[in-house]
């Protein structure tokens, strides 16, 4: 594939409705006998973040691959791509490996003590309100028995299936992350 044919396809499966000027685009290369390395960089007026594998590295069970399993593949020398996709696919529909009653009792305590601890006013206490904050994304979709697939798609989930959720992260976030805010949020995500 030539770089003319690269950027090409790229811009046509690039806006799949969420993209915004500063978006990137991700690419992952599975190779026989190569070191994993990355790379980013800009590609022809775009940015490219790309990650290139061993082809053993290839498999459905990496949470890390996960984040690629809407992705398209763009070249298949051996026509391993496309299978490979679907059954990143299946996984996501099966959903991770819920959590105890006993992981899920641990992570509400958590996030109790880290609202304690962000009480004050003070430089630990204000970095305690930015670690829960963030941290609450991935909890709120772990608790539920669902993949967190990063903020982007988190986010995009949550405007389309649970509009309070929503609401309340998009508080958090927008008007800088208040205790009182903080709070309602914590206590929307653990009251499952």
């Amino acid at each position: 594939m030539t770089q003319q044919e690269l950027r090409q396809y790229i811009l046509e499966h690039r806006d799949d409705g969420d993209c915004t000027p500063s978006s990137d685009i991700d690419v992952v290369c599975f190779v026989e006998g190569a070191t994993p390395i990355q790379d980013a960089r800009e590609f022809e007026g775009l940015y490219l973040d790309a990650w290139v594998y061993g082809s053993d590295a290839m498999s459905a069970s990496s949470d890390e691959l996960l984040r690629v399993a809407d992705g398209y593949c763009l070249y298949d020398c051996e026509g391993h791509g496309e299978a490979f996709l679907k059954q990143l696919q299946q996984r996501i529909e099966q959903g991770p490996k819920p959590l105890s009653s006993s992981e899920k009792q641990h992570t509400k305590q958590w996030i109790g003590k880290m609202l304690e601890r962000a009480k004050s006013s003070d430089i630990e206490s204000l970095y305690r309100r930015y670690w829960l904050a963030i941290d609450l994304l991935q909890i709120y979709f772990e608790l539920r028995g669902r993949w967190y697939l990063g903020p982007k798609k988190s986010l995009i989930w949550l405007r389309e299936h649970d509009s309070i959720g929503y609401h309340l992260f998009s508080q958090v976030y927008e008007r800088g992350i208040r205790f009182d805010d903080l709070g309602k949020l914590s206590e929307y995500v653990t009251n499952i």
